[in-house]
């Protein structure tokens, strides 16, 4: 097939309609036996990706809360921020590249001739852990060369197509806001098979990434009130990454880069561009928008908001560790508890990694004497200069969520990339056999620093990862039924798979039935995060029901809870008053319990021991959600 016709298929592919399109009027009510809905005519899951135990489960279950929940966020109305599409338009049509916003043309690959030319200028390019070319013969480095072209080839070609990717998915999403932007429309949600919601909706929705959100605001506006314009102004400071002082500094942070934002509305693409700087470029910007109308208008407090205000929990998977230990010192770290500062518990993280960088980078000549030790103050060495928050946060985020070593190796090795400028599509072999031994280096050493400071917690893990795994070995799939009453039974099995080959791509289709055996390993790894995930989504679905019941606009992105500025004040008392709800439960107890039931001749070890955390110190705790 020629380049043209290739290049036409994967246009094509991107121009699909979505299978699910946003409502034009609020979705039906969920009823659990029908199973389908929300939509007239379509029939849309109310669970994905689920077994058919759990289907079942669910068609017989008593969960109206549930219902009720996801019937209440389908109810939000939205609508296009028709300035952000036609800026995103006219920047993408210019080739402007900023946050998702990809160059218009590939990158482009040289030939092997003049790759060649620089190894005879560089033949140093070529060296690896494997291969010196100051010892090697000219054939050698011929066939050297070769292998390495192949591999620098290999990547500008994986990097061009992530490029295409990106292009032809927010080609969609501008397609489907292009075509709701003079329309009110509504979101159906379902679940997965742990009871977390998703917008039904794959393309333009509230999850997608930070440009797709900006041009989504609600469909109906609400006067800012009294605390509104602060709200606002500490929303945009979180949007900027600055959210580790108080809520007083980050209004005083904003109100001094007025000046930029200002330029930033009224010359987006022409002034000092200040906003795309930003860590939430395109967010930041369309509440910028809205901040700068509401300060200019008569009266702020009667100005109409409708963009939507976020709290986000504080590393929220440990949040609920915390909880279920009742774990004083962990419940410190995330903001459990009071203080006149957000905790930050990535940067505690980080000084028990320094600590140990450090230590490793004091080795003696003495204590070095073993290739071991001197190769380990040789990284410690070349990595203490640019470890960061940024680097460890995404380990430190996964890690309740059961990351494995190879997972944390892989996500520093990414962090290091950036850290040292490096181009992942033109990093030689050299800088990328260096790079991958750091990564495991500091991969090491976080996952030691995180057993460190979350010992509580790693003991709740290891007790839900041993109880699956003696309910696995009887044969049987991981199952508990959520405080709202959701059954939830995890599906992994066994698979056996075969690669199909197409013109645009090589899928791997798994066979996957109840009749294969349980996949023992994965039950148990799975089991902590799903769990956990499990009780992320009752919290977000009982703060729903709350908002409901003041009348309140409310959309959630799993542990980052959306509002109107002018009643942010309102949702951050009801999500703190559903969390307490939720651990005024005896959570473990009752999962304990109803193993025991099941599976009477199993033997289930006792809970790990409890701290002596309050629960109650959360509603008064002014980071927990921020």
């Amino acid at each position: 097939m020629s380049t043209n016709a290739y290049q036409y298929f994967q246009n094509l592919v991107a121009f699909i309609p979505p299978a699910y399109p946003p409502m034009l009027m609020p979705p039906s009510s969920w009823d659990n036996k029908a199973y389908v809905g929300a939509y007239c005519d379509l029939k849309a899951p109310l669970m994905k990706h689920v077994s058919r135990k759990q289907r079942e489960s669910v068609r017989q279950a008593r969960m109206p809360r549930v219902l009720e929940g996801l019937d209440y966020l389908g109810s939000i109305p939205w609508k296009v921020n028709t300035r952000m599409l036609n800026l995103i338009e006219e920047l993408k049509q210019k080739g402007i590249v900023i946050g998702e916003l990809q160059q218009k043309e590939n990158m482009p690959i040289p030939s092997f001739e003049s790759f060649f030319e620089d190894v005879k200028k560089n033949p140093g390019m070529l060296k690896t852990r494997y291969f010196d070319p100051t010892e090697a013969q000219p054939e050698d480095i011929l066939t050297q060369a070769k292998a390495q072209y192949r591999n620098f080839r290999g990547r500008i070609e994986k990097k061009n197509a992530e490029m295409h990717s990106l292009r032809c998915d927010l080609a969609i999403k501008m397609a489907v806001a292009g075509d709701f932007k003079d329309e009110k429309f509504f979101f159906p949600h379902n679940v997965d098979f742990r009871g977390r919601a998703y917008p039904v909706p794959p393309n333009l929705n509230h999850l997608g990434s930070d440009l797709c959100r900006s041009m989504l605001m609600f469909g109906e506006g609400k006067p800012l009130g009294r605390n509104g314009l602060r709200w606002l102004k500490i929303h945009i400071a979180n949007l900027c990454g600055v959210n580790k002082i108080s809520m007083d500094d980050r209004v005083k942070w904003v109100e001094s880069h007025l000046d930029d934002i200002m330029d930033s509305v009224n010359n987006p693409m022409t002034g000092r561009m200040w906003w795309a700087s930003t860590e939430n470029p395109f967010q930041m910007l369309a509440a910028s928008f809205e901040l700068v109308a509401a300060i200019q208008s008569p009266d702020h407090s009667k100005f109409l908001s409708h963009i939507p205000v976020h709290q986000d929990g504080s590393c929220n998977g440990l949040q609920h560790y915390a909880s279920l230990g009742r774990d004083y010192s962990g419940g410190q770290a995330v903001n459990l508890i009071d203080a006149e500062v957000p905790q930050d518990v990535y940067t505690r993280v980080l000084e028990v990694v320094q600590r140990k960088i450090q230590e490793d980078a004091e080795i003696t000549e003495e204590g070095a004497d073993s290739e071991l030790m001197a190769r380990r103050k040789k990284r410690a060495l070349r990595v203490k200069d640019v470890v960061s928050r940024k680097v460890i946060k995404q380990t430190v985020m996964t890690s309740v969520y059961g990351v494995t070593f190879i997972g944390a190796k892989a996500q520093i090795q990414a962090r290091l990339y950036e850290a040292f400028n490096i181009d992942t599509a033109l990093v030689s072999s050299a800088e990328e056999d260096e790079i991958y031994a750091l990564a495991g280096y500091l991969a090491d050493i976080t996952l030691q620093s995180l057993r460190e400071v979350f010992q509580n917690a790693k003991k709740i893990m290891d007790w839900l990862g041993d109880v699956s795994l003696k309910v696995a070995k009887e044969g049987h799939g991981m199952s508990w039924v959520t405080p709202l009453g959701l059954p939830v039974v995890q599906p992994y099995r066994a698979q056996n798979g075969y690669m199909i080959k197409t013109v645009l791509s090589s899928v791997m289709v798994a066979k996957e039935t109840e009749d294969l055996p349980i996949n023992c390993s994965k039950q148990k790894s799975a089991f902590p995060p799903n769990f956990v995930h499990s009780l992320d989504a009752t919290h977000m679905l009982l703060t729903s029901l709350r908002m409901k019941e003041s009348g309140l606009h409310f959309a959630a992105v799993h542990d980052s809870y959306w509002t109107h500025a002018a009643d942010v004040d309102v949702m951050r008392k009801k999500l703190r008053e559903s969390f307490v709800e939720l651990y005024d439960q005896p959570i473990l107890e009752n999962l304990r319990d109803s193993i025991v039931s099941r599976y009477p001749d199993l033997d289930i070890p006792p809970l790990p021991a409890r701290g002596t955390l309050d629960l109650k110190e959360v509603l008064k705790s002014s980071y927990f959600f921020h």
